[in-house]
């Protein structure tokens, strides 16, 4: 497990924690890039606590039907436990071989796949959906303002 905490400015005190399932190893650097992606889409809150699961396609589809009654897999899934105006704190779980499969499509590099998912799985901590398009349209510029790039959706 890896943990980074910093204080961000006045505002922001972050702590990232990372955990991965047996023999998935994060790519190396990754996590330091991440931190700093990820202040970005929080910086309303003053105290975070995120915990960063790199998962195998097993873990996350038995986590997907287990508390989304989905019985596949899926790239991303976010547990929140506390959302208020200064605190937030959750779970992100990134399944590594999707976003392998994603990054490939997309023709981007696993690191930056990765930050995608974890901002993806941050604003969802944050309470952004995507059941309608209106909040699709919503999510993605987020996403977008944040990464700093236009995201594509993969099928």
């Amino acid at each position: 497990m890896v943990k980074k905490k910093s204080k961000l400015g006045d505002k922001l005190n972050l702590s990232l924690a990372l955990s991965c399932d047996h023999k998935i190893l994060a790519p190396v650097g990754w996590f330091k890039g991440a931190k700093k992606i990820i202040s970005k889409a929080l910086s309303k809150r003053t105290v975070v606590e995120i915990n960063v699961a790199l998962v195998s396609a097993a873990t996350i589809k038995k986590f997907n039907h287990r508390y989304r009654h989905q019985n596949k897999i899926t790239d991303v899934l976010s547990f929140t436990y506390l959302n208020s105006k200064k605190y937030l704190q959750g779970d992100v779980v990134i399944c590594l071989s999707v976003a392998r499969r994603q990054a490939h499509e997309l023709g981007h590099s696993l690191k930056e796949e990765l930050n995608a998912l974890l901002v993806h799985g941050a604003l969802h901590l944050l309470g952004h959906d995507h059941h309608t398009i209106k909040e699709t349209k919503a999510m993605m510029k987020a996403e977008s303002m944040i990464l700093g790039t236009k995201r594509r959706l993969v099928s």
